[in-house]
């Protein structure tokens, strides 16, 4: 997938989120209960949320080596087929002369 729809991709998700954790603070703003159960609400929002970070945090970790490997390698490759090029049109320019 280019680079740029994983950006766009990753970004969409970072709104959601964000839109998510907003409607969720407003919604137990709002709710009819006391301010105890609010509060608790709130905690618990406050615990999941830590939670979920640090299993996008694990995720990241996990996923980043194979990721910057495949990078080095296909650098590598683009690498290799611009040196491929560079001799191929040496060499055609050596035959013309």
């Amino acid at each position: 997938m280019p680079e740029s729809n994983e950006r766009g991709a990753g970004m969409t998700t970072f709104w959601l989120a964000v839109g998510a954790v907003i409607g969720a603070a407003v919604g137990i703003l709002f709710a009819p209960q006391s301010g105890e159960e609010t509060r608790a609400d709130i905690g618990d929002l406050g615990r999941r949320s830590r939670e979920r970070a640090r299993e996008l945090a694990a995720n990241v970790r996990e996923k980043l080596p194979s990721r910057v490997k495949t990078a080095a390698v296909f650098g590598g490759v683009k690498e290799g087929v611009r040196e491929a090029a560079r001799e191929a049109k040496e060499g055609v320019e050596a035959g013309l002369r």
